[in-house]
């Protein structure tokens, strides 16, 4: 299995990683999770298509929105 491409960042700290080339792929992951979750996927479709995959808002190596905060459970 491929490692996952090296990721960049946009200038508002969103973390995305590409890799192939194609007509445009996203993949968004799912709460709690991060980009490394579609490892086998991106090695698979990448052959064929440009993909892009996200780390939201938060998650990953992606900052968090601004107004976001951080519940305490108590």
């Amino acid at each position: 299995m491929s490692p996952i491409p090296q990721r960049c960042k946009t200038p508002s700290g969103a973390a995305y990683a590409v890799a192939g080339a194609g007509d445009p792929l996203v993949l968004i992951h799912g709460v709690g999770m991060r980009l490394e979750a579609w490892t086998p996927q991106i090695e698979a479709l990448s052959k064929r298509f440009e993909v892009i995959a996200v780390d939201l808002p938060g998650h990953g190596e992606s900052r968090p929105f601004p107004s976001a905060r951080r519940s305490r459970i108590s």
